[in-house]
């Protein structure tokens, strides 16, 4: 039989399409397919295997296989060229298959919608043949361990230990410590790890708090408590709290006339008798016949201050959240604050603020008194507030300089310092809502764009061109909200502006979409590109630029953002850009 025949039916090896994981498989899948084919046409010579592989596996195996390093070997007496050939290629495909994300493959592998289970057992029994569960009970349950640890590490370890083939147990134990070591004097470095006080007294005793039992909240000896001077709204006595209060309701004794202080006007409480009298008109009938109401007590209002204005502060701030974090410059001092939309108020640590008076802060006011409490999650206790003082806050994003005056909180002890809710709303740091709703109500606020002064821009054109006028071109119709907001954005930045005569020249609007899921207006200029006339000026090389860059000291990077809207076109030229959408034409 034809050899040639044979091979026909031999699909040429490709893997262009297939991802680096299951490449090394489907090379073994076709090496098995060719060395089947070759023993059927009893191929025994080893360069004659050599070229049939190059032959039959197609031109991206040929370009594989000559880019590889002593892959092409002649053959001689004391070599086997084709077995050369196949290590190599082995070698090539083996590296792109790790044996962790092929059991990670293996157990989430499920069955198909509508695959019977004989198929589901042969596929799972092929991709089984690439795993690796150890060959000792030892082995099986190290790998159950690094898979486990795969699963949950931080992405950035979970690639780094990724690249290492053989991975064990005992470098995934090393890579973790490591990383675990490095991230902490990371966050120590940066300031965002709260670091645990040291006590002075080197005992281990257990100290219970003493709470006050005229107020039943937990204060300092040299604070004054809060329920001095208040009457109970239990018993009617000056100095302390219903919550804290022993007596009954109408024992004798627990009228304020008891008290050793008399109350004020506006305090004094009358008991249940002088509350509850039934009034003989309006319960005559009840009382002919007899009956009497049971006593009841009424809701009354208790005395104790609630703790009002305490927001809930986050004290340990991760260093993974590095994209939270800007450097805000507050009274003049330059701070690096994260965004954090849970908290309301900015709050600045005490060692942030010692430096910053250091370094000159400049204050609008400044004031010992907090009129909020603070206090940290799963904590009891608020925070301790040295002082507040209102200050003047910039950021600087690019050429624009977001600016705004704001109240800080200085906190013994505090977190990274922290920009609130309602200051990163006010500089724009911070958006809440719907995308679309934003991108609406951004509209309103944005400036024109700006360009280069006294420049304008000609297009020369050959005017025995005859000028086109397209028709409109369709698009998406899940992108037409998009595009009206994106138009009107360029009508508010005005670079663009309404055409509403007759235009000789017109071209279609193309809608693309980016990879962010965001859409980019294209223009289709082709028919246009037939008249422009082009100037011929040469381009300098790499090496005229060095020569002209000889001697040179300082060297500078200018990057202009959107820097084809930069350059304004002249009058003449504005019509050769006319392009025409579903709300009409523009240029």
């Amino acid at each position: 039989m034809d050899k040639s025949r044979m091979f026909a039916s031999l699909p040429p090896f490709s893997c262009a399409d297939v991802p680096l994981t299951d490449r090394r498989q489907k090379w073994m899948t076709w090496k098995r397919g060719f060395e089947i084919f070759l023993r059927a046409a009893k191929v025994e010579d080893a360069a004659e295997k050599k070229d049939s592989l190059l032959a039959h596996g197609g031109f991206e195996l040929q370009d594989i296989f000559f880019n590889i390093p002593g892959a092409d070997v002649e053959a001689k007496e004391d070599n086997d060229c084709y077995a050369i050939a196949i290590e190599k290629l082995d070698s090539y495909f083996a590296p792109q298959r790790h044996e962790a994300h092929e059991r990670y493959v293996f157990w989430a592998m499920k069955p198909e919608p509508g695959e019977s289970l004989t198929k589901f057992l042969m596929r799972t029994q092929t991709h089984a043949s690439k795993c690796n569960f150890g060959k000792t009970s030892t082995d099986s349950s190290s790998i159950a361990v690094i898979d486990k640890m795969l699963q949950f590490v931080p992405a950035s370890l979970r690639e780094k230990l990724l690249q290492a083939t053989d991975l064990t147990i005992d470098e995934v134990v090393k890579q973790v410590n490591a990383f675990e070591t490095s991230r902490s004097a990371s966050e120590q470095i940066s300031g965002q790890a709260i670091l645990p006080a040291v006590s002075k007294n080197t005992e281990s005793v257990q100290r219970v708090k003493a709470y006050c039992k005229f107020c039943g909240k937990n204060h300092g000896p040299g604070q004054n408590c809060a329920a001095w001077n208040k009457t109970c709204g239990n018993c009617g006595k000056v100095g302390h709290f219903r919550a804290v209060c022993f007596s009954r309701m109408g024992q004798p004794g627990s009228s304020t006339g008891s008290s050793n202080q008399p109350p004020t006007k506006s305090a004094i409480k009358r008991n249940y008798s002088q509350t509850f009298q039934p009034s003989a008109t309006a319960f005559g009938k009840q009382r002919r016949t007899g009956t009497s109401f049971p006593p009841r007590r009424l809701h009354a209002i208790a005395d104790e201050e609630e703790e009002v204005n305490i927001e809930l502060v986050e004290m340990v701030s991760s260093a993974i959240d590095s994209e939270e974090l800007v450097w805000v410059k507050v009274g003049g001092v330059i701070i690096e604050m994260q965004i954090d939309s849970g908290v309301h108020s900015n709050i600045v640590d005490d060692r942030t603020w010692e430096m910053m008076l250091n370094n000159g802060v400049e204050t609008l006011a400044r004031g010992n008194q907090s009129d909020k409490k603070f206090k940290a999650y799963a904590q009891r206790d608020c925070l301790e507030v040295l002082e507040m003082f209102d200050a003047e806050v910039i950021i600087n994003d690019g050429n624009k300089e977001l600016k705004t005056n704001a109240r800080f909180y200085v906190v013994r002890d505090g977190p990274q310092p922290l920009l609130g809710k309602h200051t990163a709303q006010q500089l724009g740091v911070l958006v809440v809502g719907l995308p679309s709703q934003q991108s609406l109500q951004n509209v309103g606020s944005i400036r024109p764009f700006p360009s280069v002064r006294g420049v304008k821009i000609h297009i020369p054109v050959d005017k025995s061109v005859q000028p086109v006028v397209q028709r409109f071109r369709r698009f998406p119709f899940a992108t037409l909200e998009r595009v009206d907001d994106k138009l009107k954005e360029l009508l508010a930045k005005d670079i663009i502006e309404k055409v509403s005569e007759p235009s000789r020249w017109v071209s279609p609007m193309v809608v693309v979409i980016k990879d962010s899921g965001d859409i980019r207006l294209c223009i289709d200029m082709r028919q246009v590109n037939k008249a422009v006339l082009r100037e011929t000026h040469p381009l300098p090389t790499i090496e005229d630029v060095r020569w002209k860059l000889n001697g040179a000291v300082y060297f500078s990077r200018l990057d202009i953002k959107d820097a084809f809207h930069q350059l304004e076109l002249d009058d003449e030229s504005k019509p050769l850009t006319t392009f025409i959408t579903h709300k009409g034409k523009f240029n």
